[in-house]
């Protein structure tokens, strides 16, 4: 894969090789490193030291090949991939697959074993070998990094920790709903509060959602469509989406994640628009519009491929929505829940590095793209909805969310042996880093040979 990590002065922009560009520097994760506990995050004290030391420079390339930007397998291909110790096809089986097939393909003639044993269960990953095995090709052998995360995965699995608990599932479900039944009692008798509540309500809701989608096993199946039903978001398009954000993070051209409305990396002069400089100020009016923009893409998916069930579900909400809450309320939450959710989600990717391909292995690619916010209490661990532990979301996406907290000083310590960075940030400390980034950048000459952001804008002048 692709990358630059160099450190240097923040706010420095140096170009280190002919095949990269770096970005102005976000504030290092090492100044807010936290040290772990059976409880989660803990800041550690020799954080103010660290404050000192250089930064780390985020970096995109150059240039973006265009064989970075495509799927690995034509439709008509064979799909190849590397499953544990062998290659097996799964040409057939790709076309039935629920998340889609464009993320899949990209892993034609390469290990997928990690990605896949991520999305799925062991059972369902046992069922994929029973596929036809492919002769006569080179088997990638794990560098050690991926070899010990195996085992350690192994080590999860055996302990108990995909196994989900039904009172603690059944609390987060109450308190969720809970939210949402007040919000539309105050949206009747104190409509600003309403908005409020709602709007946090909206994004509750889509976080248990994300679980949903995620998760494994009778209850998460009965609950796939909560989403649909409480948010107007339909978990086939966001499967889709997401889990091309999951296999391929932050990969310039393939990540729709990293290609919102805003310059991350300094533009090309064509590219370039009057506005950008003053990105870190109206930053939070492109965020508002983010529910509206995954609820036109619900229906437009719903209708598309003709998702009867739903559909009707997503129907059902709306009709829901405009009986029980008045439109001003409904209106208002819908932008402040898309607000509220967009800025909790980018700010653990935005400031890391990005890669030009995706030819790293998984679990180091994980570790670089990513970092987890270090809340405050449990109003702020509720509100983030699991996303402030997004890199053991990451590497473990059908773990549920309330195993994370205690997960992650066994996900620092197989950091450390490992010999990787473990980047942990007090919550308020990442939103501003971000915002400081948005500014940097907003303020930076253009930059002859940028990449574009999407894969279809690519070009090589």
């Amino acid at each position: 894969m692709t990358r630059l990590s160099v450190s240097a002065a923040v706010g420095a922009a140096l170009v280190a090789t002919s095949s990269a560009f770096t970005l102005n520097a976000v504030p290092s994760s090492s100044a807010a490193m936290s040290t772990s506990s059976g409880r989660g995050h803990r800041r550690s004290r020799a954080c103010s030291a660290s404050r000192q030391q250089p930064s780390m420079v985020t970096s995109v390339p150059r240039t973006v090949p265009e064989t970075g930007t495509k799927a690995g397998a034509a439709s008509k291909q064979r799909l190849h991939v590397q499953l544990g110790d062998a290659f097996y096809d799964l040409t057939g089986w790709r076309k039935l697959h629920p998340a889609g097939n464009h993320w899949i393909d990209r892993y034609a003639e390469r290990d997928a074993t990690d990605v896949m044993a991520a999305f799925h269960s062991d059972d369902a990953f046992d069922r994929l070998k029973t596929l036809p095995k492919v002769k006569g090709k080179e088997i990638v052998e794990p560098n050690s990094v991926t070899k010990n995360f195996r085992a350690f995965r192994k080590e999860l699995v055996e302990a108990g920790w995909f196994k989900r608990i039904w009172y603690k599932d059944a609390s987060i479900v109450a308190l969720q709903v809970g939210t949402f039944a007040a919000g539309i009692v105050l949206s009747r008798t104190n409509p600003w509060l309403g908005v409020v509540v709602m709007g946090l309500a909206h994004t509750t809701g889509g976080w248990l959602a994300h679980d949903m989608v995620h998760g494994r096993g009778k209850f998460c199946s009965a609950m796939r469509h909560y989403g649909a039903v409480t948010c107007g978001l339909s978990s086939k398009w966001w499967s889709e989406k997401h889990n091309l954000h999951h296999a391929f993070t932050n990969v310039v051209g393939v990540d729709e994640d990293i290609m919102p409305p805003f310059w991350l990396w300094a533009p090309k002069h064509r590219r370039d628009r009057p506005w950008r400089k003053f990105q870190h100020l109206y930053w939070p009016l492109p965020f508002s519009l983010t529910f509206l923009l995954w609820r036109i893409d619900s229906v437009r998916t719903a209708i598309a491929k003709k998702l009867k069930l739903e559909g009707g579900l997503l129907a059902l909400h709306y009709c829901l929505l405009a009986a029980l809450v008045p439109l001003p309320v409904a209106i208002g939450h819908i932008f402040l829940g898309g607000w509220l959710t967009a800025t909790l989600v980018t700010v653990t990717h935005t400031a890391e590095e990005y890669a030009a391909e995706d030819d790293s292995s998984y679990v180091e690619t994980q570790f670089r793209t990513t970092r987890d916010a270090i809340t405050d209490g449990p109003v702020a661990e509720y509100v983030w909805g699991g996303m402030q532990y997004q890199l053991e979301h990451h590497l473990f996406p059908t773990i549920p969310r309330y195993k994370y907290r205690q997960l992650v000083p066994l996900v620092r310590k197989f950091a450390e042996e490992n010999g990787i960075e473990y980047r942990a940030t007090p919550q308020w400390e990442i939103i501003k880093d971000n915002l400081a980034l948005l500014k940097r950048v907003g303020s930076s000459p253009v930059m002859p040979g940028s990449p574009a952001p999407g894969a279809a804008d690519i070009d090589k002048k």
